[in-house]
């Protein structure tokens, strides 16, 4: 009797073995302002703040699905419970909105910079400008 009930359990395992990644995968909705290019690129699901993501929850099982939406509507999205994450926000925009969940802290930072071929020979001394 031991012997039979050994048999199914291992057959069992067997079988369900294959399928346990499928079902531990948790899958995620991020929020994620329209195309900025190379930051995000709606046209082809890529660029850095979704690689980004890829590489970091990927690993951990995570299945991560991109809502891309104007950067103001990613806030009532996840204020709603429609989204799970989003991307590109501040201390001072969770604050304001009274957003609870968990801040990751600074993902990534870079800064503007305009450049003008040395033939046009622009003076530009303000941002207005």
């Amino acid at each position: 009797m031991f012997r039979i009930y050994t048999r199914i359990l291992i057959t069992l395992l067997l079988l369900v073995f294959p399928f346990q990644k499928a079902f531990s995968q948790q899958k995620i909705t991020v929020a994620l302002g329209n195309t900025l290019p190379p930051w995000v690129m709606v046209e082809d699901n890529t660029g850095i703040i979704p690689d980004l993501l890829r590489a970091t929850l990927g690993v951990h099982g995570y299945q991560i699905h991109f809502v891309y939406v104007p950067y103001a509507r990613r806030i009532p999205l996840y204020t709603e419970n429609l989204v799970d994450v989003v991307s590109d926000i501040n201390e001072k925009v969770i604050e304001t909105h009274q957003m609870s969940g968990y801040f990751s802290d600074i993902a990534y930072s870079y800064e503007n910079f305009a450049f003008s071929l040395a033939k046009q020979n622009l003076q530009l001394s303000s941002i207005a400008q």
